[in-house]
């Protein structure tokens, strides 16, 4: 990880994501902006969350493991996203590991000092309260489709939630524990979109050869793992 310090290149994230919209006071002295290589854990269950977190640019994959191993969960965020609500409300160790799929950059503000600005800010607030309950439609949303959707479609919405420039790379072994099906089961799936020309397998990576087909294959099954909120657009329809 690396620490940007660049006031200016603050200040125009600032604006761009319009985040001083949440905040009574300004607060561009006191953000910094975290700079994540691919695959750099950004949050790792059960540390202190010591910053806020605004994802303003890539993409991160958020998941929990069980006792046994096996993934709770598994979901995207993009910018814009935040990173923390929980931990900021309840005072408690971070729950979920998170790590960058891409190079990524969070704009952090330091977890007491984000307390102490936003205890009196209702939009602050409203906002965390907005993106929350998202969170936690797009879970229940998921864990549905799990159970209701086949495999191609789930596939298809994990293979284009993590790919970067139509290539992307997985461990098929912690993937099917996070689509809950076996490993011989998402093998034969795999084979399938091989055969059919919509992948091609190069080493340890794929490379997406008909992405459109793979976005027919979601749509038709409305199956969304990916996530953002974007102020601007929370703002708007709040009014």
């Amino acid at each position: 990880m690396t620490n940007i310090k660049n006031q200016e290149e603050i200040y125009e994230l600032l604006l761009k994501w319009h985040i001083n919209c949440l905040f009574d006071t300004d607060i561009s002295s006191h953000v910094e902006i975290f700079q994540y290589e691919r695959h750099e854990n950004i949050c790792i269950a059960g540390e202190d969350m010591s910053y806020f977190l605004f994802i303003v640019k890539g993409k991160v994959k958020v998941y929990s493991l069980l006792s046994n191993g096996k993934l709770l969960s598994w979901c995207y965020y993009s910018a814009l996203s935040v990173l923390g609500e929980v931990e900021l409300c309840e005072s408690i160790p971070i729950m979920s590991t998170v790590i960058s799929l891409e190079p990524t950059w969070c704009m952090a503000i330091p977890m007491k000092l984000c307390k102490a600005k936003t205890s009196n800010s209702t939009k602050f607030w409203k906002y965390l309260t907005h993106s929350l309950g998202m969170k936690l439609s797009l879970i229940a949303n998921n864990s549905a489709y799990n159970q209701s959707y086949p495999l191609e479609a789930r596939l298809a919405s994990y293979i284009l939630g993590i790919a970067t420039d139509n290539k992307f790379e997985c461990n098929l072994i912690e993937l099917a524990q996070a689509l809950g099906v076996s490993y011989r089961h998402l093998h034969r799936i795999l084979r399938k979109f091989k055969d059919d020309g919509i992948l091609v397998k190069n080493d340890v990576a794929y490379t997406i050869l008909k992405p459109i087909v793979l976005q027919k294959l979601v749509v038709d099954s409305e199956v969304v793992l990916d996530f953002s909120c974007p102020i601007l657009s929370y703002l708007y329809n709040a009014k």
